[in-house]
């Protein structure tokens, strides 16, 4: 794996802290009992160290944090205000960015002695046609201000493609189904019911794996005319008890639950989606 080794000891080492800023925030981690977090299998990991918020980590996250940054008064928030253009002083130094209402159609100046770009990927272009678990904005917006403002890039061919997106229904194409599923003990199954891969390889492995897959034609056609993966939630009621998938996966039971179909009795169709970039 390519990385900058300084970067990745800065991410590992203030892991924890993070985590435990996180909680004092008011995020609802996952616990046992007694209180220990609870944690599990990640892909290509020999051991459980992934902590999580039920099935909705991501989701109870941003909501702290933006509850957070509402709350403080010495934070301001602009929304439908995204910026166009960073803004360089006389020394080629970074001192703010020219902002664009969206509603007013006025362009707004904000000044700052530092800028943090945090604009997300760029799933939204949908390279080689693929869904992605991004948000509307991830449109590489952030890499563009940064590169015309003379910021060094690096790794841009690098994309994490996630194993089990949502293929169908289409109406939540490309959301991200945990690998808690996996973790847990749901199969990955081709068109026969066959297994044919780990369910807990490294994410780019086990995507490459769905995607030979579905080009052997060995993919579960869709009436939508594409090809997925049976990924087997309703195994985990079988090996943990009846109820397993609707409280231990509440938030994609309901979600599809509103689509018509019960997980915790049919497996899921699932491709690789664009993740991470």
């Amino acid at each position: 794996f390519k990385n900058d080794p300084d970067i990745v000891a800065t991410f590992v080492k203030q892991a924890p802290d993070a985590l435990q800023w996180l909680e004092n925030l008011g995020v609802m981690f996952s616990k046992f009992p007694d209180g220990r977090l609870e944690a599990m299998h990640g892909g290509g990991t020999c051991r459980k160290r992934m902590h999580y918020c039920a099935d909705l980590s991501g989701l109870e996250i941003m909501r702290t944090v933006r509850d957070e940054a509402r709350n403080r008064a010495n934070i301001k928030v602009l929304e439908f205000s995204p910026a166009v253009e960073l803004i360089l002083n006389e020394h080629g130094q970074c001192a703010g960015a020219l902002l664009y209402n969206m509603e007013t159609e006025e362009y707004l100046v904000a000044r700052a002695k530092a800028v943090i770009l945090a604009t997300g990927g760029a799933g939204r272009l949908h390279v080689q046609g693929f869904m992605t678990t991004n948000h509307y904005g991830a449109t590489a917006d952030g890499i563009v201000l940064g590169y015309r403002a003379g910021v060094p890039l690096a790794f841009m061919h690098t994309v994490q493609y996630h194993p089990t997106g949502v293929v169908f229904p289409e109406q939540i194409e490309g959301w991200l189904i945990t690998e808690r599923f996996r973790s847990e003990g749901s199969d990955i199954l081709n068109v026969h019911g066959e297994k044919f891969v780990n369910e807990r390889e490294p994410r780019d492995v086990e995507s490459a794996r769905f995607i030979r897959e579905c080009l052997d034609g060995k993919g579960v056609p869709t009436p939508t005319e594409k090809v997925g993966i049976w990924l087997d939630s309703p195994m985990l009621d079988i090996l943990h008890g009846e109820g397993r998938v609707r409280t231990a996966f509440v938030g994609k039971w309901k979600v599809y639950d509103r689509l018509g179909i019960d997980i915790s009795k049919a497996p899921m169709l699932v491709y690789p989606t664009l993740h991470y970039q």
